[in-house]
């Protein structure tokens, strides 16, 4: 297994490795650093620590994205987006062999992947996966209706990025739509879990010529 470290990709272990203990200044994520990780959430899971197996996950997950974002200013961007995609299907593998494919920290993963596979046009195999997570989103715990709106507002949204990017453009208006409407309903303190819905729903509606409807959104939504 490859133990190439990635490129540019160095985190501070106290934000990279929760509940692992005393690290060096910083940790290189390789193959051998995800497997740790990996490692330390089955033994967690066979020890009946169900909370910190998910913790564990979501940080694994927490990786990957990073790694997907900081590509586009790697020297190898092809190689590191190849590790993200390696590593959001290992988190997915371990969810399934522990806490289960649909728990809702597995949406973590599965948005994160989407979006990987959306940048690169990859747009059907983008999609099942953000169907699965709207349906974890829907289904799964929440602290409250709130949480779990705001969880179904960033997936509706992301699903409105992939149609427009097709170029759907009445698709992805109703996504939009649907994702706006949730977010009106909210309290102001959930709106930032919602992601970048709204955002790119403005940033949709500039772009297609219809800057007044878009800016009646933000005035209400900033009243």
């Amino acid at each position: 297994m490859s133990m190439r470290p990635l490129g540019r990709v160095l985190l501070a272990a106290a934000w990279l490795l929760v509940g692992i203990g005393q690290a060096s200044a910083q940790t290189q994520i390789t193959d051998a650093t995800v497997d740790e990780l990996l490692q330390r959430a089955e033994d967690a899971f066979r020890r009946g620590r169900a909370d910190e197996t998910a913790a564990l996950l979501h940080r694994t997950s927490d990786w990957a994205n990073h790694i997907r974002d900081a590509a586009s200013g790697s020297a190898k961007p092809a190689e590191d987006l190849a590790f993200a995609e390696r590593i959001y299907r290992r988190v997915l593998a371990t969810f399934g062999r522990t806490l289960g494919a649909d728990h809702d920290h597995a949406g973590s993963a599965l948005r994160g992947l989407a979006s990987l596979y959306i940048d690169q046009q990859r747009y059907a195999e983008a999609e099942p996966l953000l169907r699965r997570t709207l349906g974890i989103a829907e289904s799964a715990p929440a602290p409250s209706d709130d949480h779990r709106q705001a969880a179904v507002a960033r997936v509706v949204g992301q699903l409105g990025q992939l149609e427009e990017r097709q170029g759907r453009n009445a698709e992805a208006d109703a996504h939009y739509r649907r994702a706006l409407a949730i977010v009106d309903k909210l309290p102001p303190r959930f709106r930032n879990a919602t992601g970048k819905c709204v955002q790119h729903y403005l940033r949709f509606l500039r772009a297609n010529n219809r800057s007044q409807e878009a800016a009646a959104i933000e005035a209400r939504l900033i009243r």
